[in-house]
């Protein structure tokens, strides 16, 4: 049943995975930024003022399933960049003490000259 206002329930599977009751009107509008690559039963939204996310109708009966299109970009951009961090990081951990003893080793030969 829609809300007197116009808001419909949403069941969120995932903040990329929507579910939503299936608007009576002729429009949808997400209250999420603008992006392309949200998707309702694979139609494009349009950009309502340039700033929410709608999409026309007609809907399907029951419930219409709204997804972010470009999570699997998204998340492997994400997982790649933690695992060069993580690289990173174990390469100054390991690299730390050897270099801390060529210094100590350099510093030794300058001083004993």
């Amino acid at each position: 049943m829609e809300a007197p206002n116009g808001n419909l329930p949403v069941q969120h599977e995932s903040q990329v995975d929507l579910d939503v009751t299936s608007p009576r009107g002729s429009w949808l509008t997400l209250a999420e930024p603008f992006d392309p690559a949200w998707r309702l039963a694979g139609r494009e939204p349009v950009a309502n003022l340039g700033v929410t996310t709608m999409f026309s109708g007609p809907f399907p009966t029951g419930t219409a399933h709204v997804t972010y299109s470009r999570w699997p970009v998204v998340r492997d951009s994400y997982l790649m960049s933690g695992a060069i961090v993580l690289l990173v990081l174990i390469a100054l951990i390991v690299l730390t003490p050897i270099m801390n003893a060529r210094f100590r080793t350099l510093f030794a030969l300058r001083s004993s000259k």
